[in-house]
C-alpha cells in the first residue's frame, strides 16, 4: 500500500510541475507558440513523461482548471442552502482568489475556455443541490443569458487594479440578476 501511495504522490507532483511549467511559459509567450518540449523542459522532465500524463498542452490547461473548479464546487455542495445573493458573492470570492490566472487566460485569448468548463460545473452543481435542470428552451436561454452576462462582468472586473471586493461587485450586479433595478 505504501508503494501505491508513493506512486500517487509522485504522479500528482509530476502533474503539478507540468501545470506550473505551462503557466510559467504562458506568462512569457503566446499559448499557441508553446511546445510540449518547452513544457517538459521547464517542468524538469522528458517528453515521454509528459505524454504519460497528458496528450496535449490543452489537456494540461484543462487539468489546471479542473484542479481549481472541483474543490470550489465541492465546497459549495457541502455548504447549507444559500440564496442568489450569496451564490453571486461566492463566485466573486472564488474568482478573486484566481484573478491572476483569469488575467493570464484573458491575455492569451483563452478566457472562453474557462467559461465552457465553468458552465458545465454550474449544471453539475445545480443538479447536486437538487435544483432541477429544466431543459425547456426558455430556461436554457435564460441560463445562458445570465451566465454570459455574468462572464462579461467578470471579464471587465478583472481589468481593474485593484479589483473591487466580492461584496462590492455583488451589490453592483445583484439588482440586474434579480430584475430589481432602481430607476
Amino acid at each position: 500500500m505504501a508503494k501505491r501511495t508513493n506512486n500517487n504522490r509522485q504522479v500528482a507532483e509530476t502533474k503539478e510541475w507540468i501545470r506550473n511549467a505551462l503557466l510559467y511559459l504562458m506568462e512569457k509567450e503566446p499559448f499557441n507558440n508553446i511546445t510540449i518540449s518547452q513544457v517538459a523542459s521547464n517542468a524538469g522532465i522528458d517528453r515521454r513523461t509528459f505524454y504519460r500524463h497528458y496528450k496535449t498542452k490543452e489537456s494540461v490547461l484543462d487539468d489546471h482548471i479542473l484542479s481549481l473548479l472541483v474543490p470550489y464546487f465541492e465546497s459549495l455542495i457541502n455548504q447549507g442552502p444559500f440564496d442568489e445573493y450569496q451564490w453571486t458573492k461566492e463566485q466573486f470570492v472564488f474568482f478573486k482568489e484566481h484573478v491572476t490566472f483569469l488575467r493570464l487566460l484573458k491575455q492569451q485569448g483563452l478566457f472562453g475556455y474557462l467559461l465552457f468548463r465553468y458552465q458545465a460545473y454550474i449544471e453539475i452543481f445545480q443538479n447536486m443541490r437538487g435544483i432541477p435542470l429544466d431543459k425547456k428552451e426558455e430556461t436554457r436561454f435564460r441560463m445562458a443569458f445570465k451566465t454570459g452576462g455574468f462572464w462579461n462582468i467578470i471579464s471587465e472586473w478583472i481589468e481593474d487594479e485593484p479589483v473591487k471586493s466580492p461584496e462590492e461587485m455583488t451589490a453592483i450586479i445583484y439588482p440586474f440578476l434579480t430584475g430589481r433595478m432602481g430607476t
